[in-house]
């Protein structure tokens, strides 16, 4: 390699400055050469540089070391006017941004055979319709099977009035200690053995085929009511059931009715003749089957409540007198006993062999929000009882399908002044409502009336009936006839407190 010949250049001093001397001509000889082919662009203070020079950019033609010759002011790696300017759409298209993360992948769905199973395209408007009918049903079933009325209306009925839920709930009324005018019936023992069952030591529920179970009467059917009736030293006459419908009437969701008569200054708040049936799932969101004859329908849980209520009320007592056929229903002075059924958790949600053990607050959690009507209704019975114990029994079935063979898997015991403030149940407002009704009635004329929860809204109406209503209208064929009868025997009816 044959490298120029280096010339040096004179470098005058400056005895009395930094610098060259201003009027050295050799000073400026040097500043002429070393600034004559510098790239320069004027730029202001405020504005930002984006580049000073280029060089990715190729040089067509390389001159030889420090030659300052060959700088060209106009060379495409000097331009950088363009940095100082905003830039244009056309530069800001030039731009793009790439996302390094991998596209999201579809969540693989398992069949009942654990195969995995890619999601597959639907059209649109066939899934919508597909859901929108689904809905419907749904919401068909819940309406049919909840919001039905416990009484056929008739067109000749007059409707009196009518009251909101909204009303009720506003209502207070402070009352006295209550005094017991006459104790009469039996008691029995609670047998202490049940308060050790356990889900792993379950008990079977004996079935009592051959035990005469009570039936309760109605208020004007009482022969002890009637006793008080002629001495005239009453005028509202009711049984504990009546005042356990009214009290907790703003929890209600299902459709019931109250007979109301209206005979001189007397009132006698009354029930139907028929059946008592015991409501199931009563303010559940799942939807129960509607036909009667479905194990699972609203009217067969209610049978099925039932004779489990009265079978498990007369298996916990002690068997001291074999002789006596007779069922007892009251239980005053010590306990009040009720049973919870269970029937398939698929309804329910919460399986009462797992959960029972363990997490006995869910358990009756999910109890309260799905038969909280209930629930409230007992805990008053327990009250006008002045019981000192409540005990409710968790009964379930052997098997889902099975609503013959159950088995007693515990039993809790609460008291009920506690218990009733555990669900918030306000007593002031339980009286207030009574006696909202009652006045309402007293003011109506000598006659019949009826008091029916509105199947569809959060209100109670009051309408007048003729004298013979009631009377040969309530069961709805032969064969449904003899179902009632066959359900009462075996214990569709049932009591559990004060008589």
């Amino acid at each position: 390699m044959v490298l120029k010949d280096f010339e040096s250049i004179s470098v005058p001093s400056n005895p009395d400055g930094w610098g060259p001397p201003p009027t050295s001509p050799s000073s400026a000889a040097i500043t002429a050469i070393a600034t004559a082919n510098l790239p320069y662009s004027s730029f202001s203070p405020s504005q930002k540089l984006g580049r000073i020079a280029n060089w990715t950019l190729p040089k067509p033609n390389p001159s030889p070391l420090f030659d300052f010759s060959s700088f060209n002011i106009n060379d495409d790696r000097f331009r950088f006017e363009s940095d100082l300017t905003p830039s244009s759409s056309s530069d800001e298209s030039a731009f793009h941004l790439i996302d390094s993360k991998p596209p999201p992948q579809p969540k693989p769905r398992y069949s009942k055979r654990n195969r995995i199973q890619l999601p597959q395209r639907r059209d649109a408007e066939i899934e919508s319709n597909s859901n929108r009918r689904h809905l419907n049903r749904n919401h068909h079933r819940r309406e049919s099977a909840v919001f039905k009325s416990s009484v056929d209306i008739k067109p000749d009925w007059i409707l009196i009035s009518q009251i909101q839920f909204s009303t009720l709930t506003k209502l207070s009324l402070s009352v006295q200690e209550p005094e017991d005018l006459l104790l009469c019936g039996s008691l029995a023992q609670y047998n202490r053995v049940y308060d050790r069952v356990t889900v792993n030591k379950e008990r079977k529920l004996e079935r009592f085929e051959n035990k005469n179970f009570v039936k309760v009467t109605s208020t004007s059917d009482d022969t002890v009511i009637r006793s008080f009736a002629k001495e005239d030293k009453t005028t509202v006459f009711a049984t504990d059931s009546v005042l356990a419908t009214l009290m907790c009437a703003t929890r209600s969701v299902y459709s019931w009715d109250i007979v109301v008569q209206r005979v001189g200054n007397k009132l006698f708040l009354d029930k139907r003749d028929g059946l008592d049936l015991l409501s199931v799932h009563e303010a559940s969101q799942e939807s129960l089957p509607e036909a009667k004859d479905d194990i699972n329908s609203a009217y067969s849980l209610g049978v099925e409540a039932g004779r489990i209520n009265q079978s498990f009320s007369r298996q916990v007592l002690v068997k001291d007198d074999e002789a006596n056929d007779d069922v007892s229903v009251a239980y005053r002075l010590f306990l009040t006993l009720n049973a919870l059924n269970e029937f398939d958790t698929k309804y329910s949600g919460v399986d009462w062999r797992q959960k029972l053990e363990t997490q006995r607050g869910t358990v009756l959690g999910n109890e309260l929000k799905n038969n909280g009507n209930k629930l409230a209704k007992w805990t008053v019975q327990a009250l006008l009882a002045n019981a000192d114990l409540m005990k409710i029994g968790f009964v379930s079935r052997v098997h889902p399908r099975d609503h013959n063979n159950h088995v007693i898997l515990s039993v809790l015991g609460y008291k009920p002044k506690d218990f009733a403030g555990q669900i918030s149940l306000n007593s002031l407002n339980m009286w207030g409502i009574v006696k909202s009704i009652v006045d309402l009635c007293m003011t109506l004329s000598e006659g019949k009336y009826v008091l029916v929860k509105d199947p569809s809204k959060p209100q109670v109406m009051i309408y007048e009936v003729p004298s013979d209503a009631f009377e040969n209208e309530y069961v709805e064929n032969p064969s449904e006839e003899k179902r009632a009868e066959a359900s009462v025997e075996t214990g569709d009816n049932k009591r559990a407190d004060d008589v």
